[in-house]
């Protein structure tokens, strides 16, 4: 439970990262010119499985039945302007079992990009965050999805690019940029 927990907390920290970068840069413009799009949702499915384990145990015997319930609130926001364009799209997937309770999970995704003008036509940053889940082993169980999440991982991903363009008139155009990456795979 203290490992759950202590997962739960980095997961919300790094989100908390993300979220804060990308609320910075929308801030430091005047965001009240542009168009901006919020789209909240709730995804809602239910699924039986007679292996959920993957592979675990026999399909089919006692035990390994699950019926998986899936509640996952999510947002769209889109901002656009002259200055700035900002696409956040976030999904919370809260993975609940109906007999098996000690594998309830959330599981945070999320997709961000955006981009910002600092100086007109001059000085730019380009942003994105990622929080996924993919398959931790290529030996384990394969899941599809976070459903079976018996070999899934969070996977983090962050990548900060400021650059200085130079137009020469017409003719042509010049980039000086550096981009910092960032791709850590939390462990359960």
């Amino acid at each position: 439970m203290k490992l759950l927990s202590k997962h739960i907390h980095n997961c919300h920290r790094n989100l908390l990262i993300y979220i804060s970068i990308l609320l910075f840069s929308i801030i430091a413009l005047p965001i009240y010119a542009g168009e901006w799009r919020v789209v909240p949702g709730l995804h809602i499915n239910e699924r039986y499985t007679d292996n959920f384990r993957l592979g675990g145990g026999i399909a089919g015997s006692k035990g390994n039945d699950e019926f998986i319930t899936q509640l996952n609130p999510s947002i769209l926001i889109n901002g656009n302007a002259r200055r700035y364009r900002v696409d956040v799209n976030y999904l919370m997937n809260n993975l609940i079992y109906a007999n098996h309770s000690e594998f309830n999970r959330v599981r945070h995704q999320l997709n961000a990009l955006g981009t910002v003008e600092l100086i007109k036509d001059r000085f730019f940053i380009d942003g994105r965050a990622m929080i996924m889940q993919q398959n931790a082993s290529l030996i384990g169980a394969q899941g599809l999805d976070n459903a079976n999440s018996f070999n899934r991982r969070d996977v983090n991903i962050l990548n900060v690019s400021p650059y200085y363009r130079h137009r020469f008139g017409d003719f042509a155009t010049a980039e000086l940029r550096y981009t910092h990456g960032e791709v850590r795979a939390e462990v359960d």
